[in-house]
């Protein structure tokens, strides 16, 4: 987990963490998983920015927040169907926790 000087630096804490593999479930050994979270702290300080969110009104920057997940099915060997979904708490209090589902269909030939 890096650390970085508050005064200098914009992002003073970010981490990711994440587990991923297959054979999920044993009548699916080739399927494909993951999940992970990640952590970003901004730093409070104006110091080198312009002109930062809180002199515009808003308040100043939180935690931001991201949780992934997928899953990859295996439909046959040429085909794959995968499902996503995306959580993001964004810095920003003005806007709106993210949450943003995905898929994707893959033919290999």
């Amino acid at each position: 987990m890096p650390f970085a000087d508050k005064d200098t630096s914009p992002i003073t804490v970010f981490f990711d963490l994440g587990l991923g593999g297959n054979g999920l479930f044993k009548s699916r050994p080739s399927d494909e998983f993951g999940i992970a979270y990640a952590y970003t702290d901004l730093s409070q300080s104006s110091q080198g920015q312009s002109r930062p969110a809180h002199s515009r009104g808003e308040a100043r920057p939180r935690i931001e927040h991201q949780f992934e997940g997928f899953y990859n099915f295996h439909i046959t060997p040429w085909l794959r169907l995968t499902g996503d979904l995306q959580i993001i708490r964004p810095t920003r209090t003005i806007a709106k926790t993210a949450i943003i589902p995905g898929g994707r269909l893959v033919m290999i030939f």
